[in-house]
């Protein structure tokens, strides 16, 4: 057992100085969307799951609707984005991207729509969301 508490405090300690590192060799106004994600902690199975939403709500907003996007809705827990009409529903939109970031405020969510347009990364989903979505006032 001592062992395989060693190894993990080894793997954290790894963990967070790799971390560190890309927050100090990432950081440039050149790539906003890639600081945003190393200096947010955002971890690879979360980026998955926004790139992932990103190109279903892609979709959707070019009126394509295919049983794989359902599939995929629903393994993301957001099987409610779509209403009965086939119309997006930005709360519920709002919603997903809280429970995958793990954030209860929309600040979050927002800075990365900014990093991604800042960036030039998913310009056109991510004009439309930041266009119809309604994110909190500080």
């Amino acid at each position: 057992m001592e062992k395989i508490e060693m190894l993990e405090e080894r793997l954290n300690t790894l963990t967070e100085q790799v971390r560190l590192l890309s927050i100090c060799k990432v950081t440039s106004d050149e790539f906003p969307y890639y600081n945003f994600l190393v200096t947010s902690g955002i971890t690879s199975t979360q980026r998955s799951s926004i790139n992932l939403f990103l190109l279903v709500l892609s979709e959707l907003i070019k009126g394509k609707i295919t049983d794989r996007h359902i599939k995929l809705l629903k393994e993301l827990d957001a099987e409610f984005v779509i209403d009965e009409n086939l119309e997006l529903n930005y709360q519920e939109v709002m919603n997903t991207f809280k429970k995958i970031l793990d954030v209860e405020t929309t600040g979050l969510i927002e800075e990365m729509f900014d990093s991604m347009l800042e960036q030039g990364v998913k310009v056109n989903i991510s004009n439309h969301l930041k266009q119809n979505m309604v994110f909190d006032q500080l």
